[in-house]
């Protein structure tokens, strides 16, 4: 939950911190992610009051670096209501304490006082690294109630390769929320709620309403999940998989990351912030089956590739990262990226949407893509992974007695 420091020029909100030792990184970093309401941070000065362990005092650093994710520029409708998010430094030299006696940080706008606020510092190595966690980004559908589909979707990327998805949301559905819990006691989901910081709407009507009319302020919200999600995995595993609930990376992620690694050699694939994959559309089509249309994923079979670029997602590699779109890294530790384009025919994400192309595609580009009639390489054509998705996705919705339209 958000946490509130006053300042004499804004409010400042304060969400989590995470501590940064990575080994491409220098110095030790408490990366904390905050949202302020002002476009103009720079003006700020901002104090950390790191507290460790057997210490009576704290070791005090000034906040540095900065940088808006998300839109950085306040849209008009938005002056003076919606806070914009920031990712922020403490940094210090990596003798002065050891990781593991690092306990919080307080933000405060005075290097001699501390401030009525604490975040716990998370920091969590465990000895073995897995490969690949999902993180989903904030949803907020109170009112559609989506689970069939949430579960089809959840069983589709366990098979693809997820070793565990953490859920981001703010109002949502009883039966999402079943789903949830029911994924959550099997130790595959994390669920977290986010909901909006400071003055902004708290219930579910009036939080509708107000993320529906202001996109973009949504949008600039869900990248507090995408950080947050980050930085809680960067010791646990090689990637992190930003994709949405109607989005899959397809074929398996393992022989993905194997195939490319014989291809361009294991360095270079270790080296690279991000595996980036093409983008593809999912649409209604001829030789649809007989399935329920709340199952997209088992149902679709026409692909339609968008060769312009628009949409992709990534594998987004843990080791270096610091900063990233809901589409690619765009920070990493020692400087470049070097992200890797994934080549078309060697992994797709596939794009399961129902309301035609998304906005930023001309209606002429639209029409182009919603023409083409491709039907091999989709899912359909794997019969044991189409089998075992059907047949888990029957069970799970037995079990949650959920009905299906």
């Amino acid at each position: 939950m958000w946490q509130h420091l006053q300042h004499t020029q804004t409010n400042v909100y304060l969400y989590s911190a995470h501590l940064d030792v990575r080994s491409a990184n220098s110095r030790t970093s408490i990366r904390v992610i905050a949202a302020i309401e002002s476009s103009s941070k720079r003006s700020l000065n901002l104090y950390c009051h790191v507290w460790i362990s057997g210490k009576k005092s704290s070791l005090v650093v000034e906040a540095s670096n900065f940088r808006a994710i998300g839109w950085s520029k306040l849209e008009d409708e938005d002056e003076g209501v919606v806070p914009i998010n920031y990712l922020f430094e403490c940094t210090f030299d990596k003798n002065s304490t050891k990781a593991t006696k690092i306990r919080a940080v307080t933000i405060s706008t005075s290097e001699c006082e501390s401030a009525p606020n604490a975040l716990a510092i998370h920091y969590f190595k465990p000895t073995t690294k897995r490969k690949f966690a999902v993180c989903v980004k904030a949803l907020e559908m109170p009112f559609n109630d989506l689970s069939t589909r949430l579960v089809e979707w959840i069983e589709a990327v366990k098979l693809l390769g997820a070793e565990k998805v953490f859920v981001y949301h703010m109002h949502i559905h009883e039966n999402i929320s079943k789903v949830f819990n029911y994924y959550k006691a099997a130790s595959f989901l994390d669920v977290r709620r986010l909901p909006l910081p400071g003055g902004q709407p708290t219930s579910a009507l009036h939080e509708h309403v107000f993320v529906s009319g202001r996109v973009k302020s949504h949008i600039r919200h869900e990248k507090v999940a995408q950080h947050d999600c980050f930085y809680r995995n960067i010791y646990n595993y090689r990637y992190v998989v930003v994709i949405d609930t109607d989005e899959l990376i397809w074929p398996r992620w393992d022989d993905i990351v194997s195939e490319l690694e014989a291809q361009k050699g294991r360095r270079r694939i270790k080296h690279a912030g991000g595996l980036e994959f093409p983008h593809v559309y999912m649409f209604e089509g001829e030789k649809e089956s007989k399935l329920p249309k709340d199952f997209p994923i088992l149902r679709r079979v026409r692909r339609s590739f968008h060769s312009l670029g628009h949409q992709m997602k990534s594998f987004v590699a843990t080791r270096r990262v610091i900063q990233l779109t809901t589409h690619r890294p765009i920070r990493c530790l020692g400087g470049d990226c070097g992200q890797i384009k994934v080549e078309k025919g060697r992994g797709f994400l596939f794009h399961y949407r129902d309301a035609g192309c998304v906005k930023d595609i001309t209606l002429s580009e639209c029409r182009s893509l919603t023409s083409q009639k491709t039907y091999e390489g989709t899912i359909a054509d794997n019969a044991t992974l189409y089998t075992t998705l059907l047949k888990n996705v029957r069970s799970a919705l037995k079990k949650l007695n959920l009905n299906v339209s």
